[in-house]
């Protein structure tokens, strides 16, 4: 794993089935037990050691920033209301080329030893996948050892895994995605795509794109109030103790 390495944050959208609590705030603010799932994710980023942290914004911006001053940067969508995250993806594009580039989308929590193993996959591309298959969630198909599609489309026989929303671009994967990005947007149809759909024009241009396991640590997508509920009775309290191990420096350190 590169010393070097970009988290990019995907935090643009509304989160529309979340309302009203994220009628005036993002949903990546949203606090269980006193901390925000954005203070979650700086604490498993910070324990695999990755500092520069880029937080794509949208909705309700001006919370992220004022929260996080000098604990990451960020950068805005001005389209974030019309488009999806792939568009947020592409609004960062020259943060990402030629580096070592890990992505997330930021209603997640999750314990932190999932990022190892995509972090350190050999592939061009690593998707963290969990062989549960979770309903209201990014499916995965892969053929040959090789993830070939994401998305929440994939007909019942064809999927193999869930896609929690956690991707690893290399050095030479992420100096090809500023065009790929590009290409794919010129489609009206790809501005309400998820980020995932870079990945089958990647392969096309010779990027192998691999998988790690999240082999039974727990972990929630947070996209509705259920979610939030199951992520506070039933996530959160086998992770807190393993939070609390984390060096309180970079566990909601926002100064």
């Amino acid at each position: 794993m590169p010393a070097d390495t970009l988290a990019v944050l995907l935090a643009a959208g509304p989160g529309t089935r979340l309302r009203p609590l994220t009628q005036d705030r993002p949903k990546c603010l949203l606090e269980l037990a006193g901390r925000t799932l954005l203070d979650y994710q700086l604490a498993a980023l910070a324990a695999h050691g990755i500092e520069d942290v880029l937080v794509v914004t949208g909705h309700c911006a001006d919370q992220i920033v004022s929260r996080y001053p000098r604990r990451i940067r960020t950068l805005h969508d001005p389209d974030y209301a019309a488009t999806n995250n792939l568009h947020s993806l592409w609004t960062a594009r020259h943060e990402l080329a030629g580096r070592d580039t890990l992505c997330l989308h930021t209603d997640l929590l999750f314990h932190p030893a999932i990022l190892r193993p995509c972090l350190e996959h050999p592939a061009d591309v690593c998707v963290a996948l969990d062989t549960e298959l979770v309903e209201e969630t990014m499916k995965a198909r892969v053929e040959n050892h090789r993830v070939v599609e994401i998305s929440k489309n994939i007909p019942p026989d064809k999927m193999f895994a869930t896609f929690p929303g956690i991707a690893r671009f290399s050095p030479r994967a992420s100096a090809l995605l500023p065009a790929v990005l590009d290409s794919l947007l010129k489609e009206e149809v790809n501005r309400h795509a998820y980020f995932t759909a870079c990945l089958p024009p990647l392969t096309a241009r010779g990027c192998q794109v691999g998988y790690s396991l999240t082999r039974a640590l727990p972990w929630i997508e947070i996209d509705s109030p259920a979610d939030l509920e199951r992520a506070q009775k039933e996530t959160l309290p086998s992770l807190l103790p393993v939070f609390a191990k984390l060096p309180s420096l970079h566990f909601g350190e926002n100064r």
